[in-house]
């Protein structure tokens, strides 16, 4: 039923469908309770999607299309969006996939926005006790030598990060969760804010992942300068030598026109004196 409603929200073909609100969550199956494939996770998604649509707004999750997960769409769709939401749960920080869309949320620029929808059976937050399966996967990336995957778990709180600038503050903060009354209404208009201010700085700003050609263009005009600047002293020199030129030309032109305005009055009165013998023989 959630599928098939969450399906029903992408008109027309999944490769035309441009949401700008990508969903993260784990499915948290309960033993003895929940199909396969289903869980609480699943109805927290289903209920953020739900009240999003009804506001107007589309976003994507890995339910929105048929068949299983399928991370080469999800991608695609996260790369075009530019909110994420992060439905957290104790089984959210036990993904290996979550922390993998966290990484790459992060790594395309998107606001994330941690939801907090249910709290360990001690009542703590989620991944404040740890998380090892996103930790197993950030050791297994260190050879890539790439700082987003460690800033992703300091943003989560998972390791110390070493800057709080990287720290996100969940939406409530514990021990409140979303399921409290009205903070739905409210995710609702933060997300309308800040799709509102994303669209208004759409001309004026470079995607994250343009950032380094960008970086390798200015670096390229730093090199260029010195010969850009050589050439245009050439040109500078080249100008004034032609104005100086065309500076001298400027007498012999003068008395060239007024020989030849002489020879056109001069032939002018000898047209005008034969207008009678013409006009004669005319006749």
């Amino acid at each position: 039923r959630v599928r098939n409603y969450l399906q029903s929200l992408v008109r027309g073909p999944v490769s035309d469908f441009r949401p700008k609100v990508m969903i993260s969550y784990a499915t948290g199956k309960r033993s003895g309770l929940d199909g396969e494939g289903c869980g609480l996770g699943m109805q927290y998604c289903h209920l953020v999607a739900r009240y999003l649509d009804r506001a107007g707004i589309s976003c994507f999750t890995g339910l929105h299309i048929a068949g299983d997960y399928n991370w080469r769409i999800y991608s695609e769709k996260l790369q075009q969006a530019d909110v994420m939401l992060a439905i957290m749960s104790p089984e959210f920080f036990k993904s290996g996939q979550c922390f993998e869309e966290q990484v790459e949320a992060r790594r395309h620029g998107l606001k994330v926005i941690p939801l907090l929808f249910e709290l360990n059976e001690d009542g703590s937050p989620p991944g404040s006790d740890g998380a090892p399966t996103w930790d197993s996967k950030y050791e297994a990336r260190q050879s890539e030598a790439s700082t987003v995957h460690h800033d992703t778990l300091a943003a989560f709180r998972i390791i110390e990060g070493h800057s709080d600038k990287y720290k996100l503050n969940s939406e409530p903060a514990p021990p409140g969760t979303m399921l409290a009354s009205g903070l739905l209404d409210k995710l609702v208009v933060d997300v309308k804010e800040l799709l509102a201010h994303s669209t208004a700085g759409t001309s004026n700003a470079t995607p994250m992942k343009q950032l380094p050609q960008k970086d390798n263009e200015i670096e390229q005009l730093k090199v260029n300068q010195p010969h850009m600047k050589k050439a245009a002293g050439k040109w500078r020199a080249l100008a004034r030598s032609k104005s100086t030129e065309i500076k001298s030309t400027e007498p012999d032109v003068k008395k060239a026109s007024e020989k030849w305005r002489a020879l056109a009055r001069s032939k002018s009165t000898e047209i005008k004196s034969t207008e009678p013998d013409v006009k004669k023989a005319s006749e």
